[in-house]
């Protein structure tokens, strides 16, 4: 449901589930490990991440951690970065792969009518939290009324 290349109606393939759906058809073994949020703080909802991405293919495996209540652990972050590579076996990790991450240098906040960030992909957490996370395409935002909040991380 996430779009790794823009504008996103020309390139429907890259959607993250297609590129794992197409890899591990070619036999690659894809372990997914998702930060296991605390509800209350934080509702990027994995549970939903988790069942989408065991769907794709029988060559995805999915882990969400920290089970925070049963191990007593609070102080967790899920900002961790990692990169490793032997090889045969690459790890990546720490990678903002969700809704309202994706940006250009120009750090637009407008998107009418939708080109780049369709649906719930233009975000502002100062405005609105996505209700649900399904159905991706529909927007949570009034585009002429609110603007996306630019995102700028580095590397």
């Amino acid at each position: 449901e996430l779009f790794l290349r823009r504008p996103f109606k020309d390139h429907i393939s890259a959607r993250l589930d297609a590129l794992l759906e197409a890899k591990a058809k070619q036999g690659v073994q894809i372990y997914i490990l998702l930060y296991k949020e605390v509800a209350l703080a934080l509702k990027i909802n994995s549970v939903y991440s988790k069942r989408k991405l065991l769907n794709i293919h029988e060559n995805v495996l999915v882990l969400r951690f920290p089970d925070h209540f049963a191990s007593g652990v609070y102080l967790w972050s899920h900002h961790e970065k990692i990169v490793i590579v032997d090889y045969q076996i690459c790890f990546v990790g720490g990678l903002d792969l969700c809704f309202g991450r994706y940006d250009t240098f120009e750090h637009r906040v407008g998107d009418s009518p939708p080109s780049v960030w369709p649906g719930k992909d233009y975000y502002n957490p100062r405005e609105s939290e996505p209700n649900s996370w399904e159905d991706s395409l529909k927007d949570e935002l009034d585009r002429m009324k609110y603007p996306r909040m630019p995102w700028h991380d580095v590397h």
